[in-house]
């Protein structure tokens, strides 16, 4: 019964097709039909294909579409020329960080696939503030573009923290870190809660911000991020604020993921970490492309 309805209409559309061929000639500049226009493409676009998806096998969501953004969050497109100035700062400080300590082939194969910029915030039921999200290793997006500064030392505590964090995953989803490493705060983790800890207090329990007291996996990732994106003061003054018991657990976690990249990654961390460093203290200085 089915075939034969969707043969007798494709029966009728037809002869209702050609009837308004004979009889009522398309108006085309009237008409519902109309071909779509052509993508257009900018001086970015090509320079994104150029500079981004050639050599990292990357794209850049810079447009905004309800389809690639989290439903439950309320949220403004990204300016375009704070886009522009974004995926900049990431190719110098980030992109051509890990080419620089293990070369351009790494980190096309393991970085993220997508990056995706938002304008506003992101806030979740419980009022914490998402600057990034990521999913499972592919695709990264970023919020409060719009509010982007130039500036190293808010750079390194909010988007770099953030991306390093997140691609910490990647790596030790791809090759596992000891599992000595889960055995130090065991007793420790507290999954959802971990809002209500301010980071001083999660310092005292060994760990370097209240983020890490979710699970292992999470307490991994901070340790690497914030390590490789805090300058010697910073990192000292963490250490400090955790007392001799945190300090001692911090430190043992430290050791691994430094164990962790030389034997599984062949990459000396404190020599990344020189890298982001430097990189991302120059930032400010950079001359940057300006797209019309």
């Amino acid at each position: 019964m089915k075939k034969l309805n969707i043969l007798y209409f494709i029966a009728v559309l037809a002869v209702l097709v050609t009837s308004c061929r004979k009889d009522d000639p398309v108006d085309k500049d009237n008409s519902i039909f109309q071909p779509a226009d052509p993508a257009t493409v900018t001086e970015f676009d090509n320079w994104l294909i150029k500079n981004i998806a050639y050599p990292y096998n990357i794209d850049i969501l810079y447009k905004y579409n309800d389809i690639n953004t989290d439903p439950r969050f309320i949220l403004v497109p990204a300016d375009v020329k704070k886009s522009q100035l974004a995926i900049q700062v990431l190719k110098y400080a980030w992109l051509e960080a890990y080419d620089e300590v293990l070369g351009v082939d790494f980190t096309r194969q393991y970085a993220p696939k997508q990056f995706m910029f938002v304008g506003s915030s992101a806030i979740e039921s419980d009022n914490t503030k998402v600057m990034a999200t990521a999913e499972g290793g592919v695709k990264i997006t970023m919020y409060e573009v719009n509010t982007l500064e130039l500036d190293a030392a808010k750079l390194n505590d909010g988007y770099f923290h953030i991306i390093h964090h997140e691609f910490s995953h990647i790596l030790h989803q791809t090759k596992n870190y000891s599992t000595d490493y889960q055995k130090i705060s065991e007793s420790d983790y507290i999954k959802d809660d971990w809002w209500l800890t301010s980071d001083a207090d999660a310092r005292k329990k060994g760990f370097v911000s209240a983020y890490s007291m979710v699970e292992p996996n999470e307490d991994f990732a901070e340790v690497y991020s914030i390590f490789i994106t805090s300058t010697d003061a910073q990192w000292k003054s963490i250490i400090a604020q955790a007392g001799t018991e945190g300090a001692e657990k911090i430190n043992k976690k430290l050791n691994i993921i430094r164990e962790y990249a030389k034997n599984s990654w062949e990459f000396d961390l404190d020599e990344l970490r020189s890298v982001v460093l430097r990189r991302s203290e120059r930032v400010p200085g950079l001359s940057f492309v300006d797209f019309n």
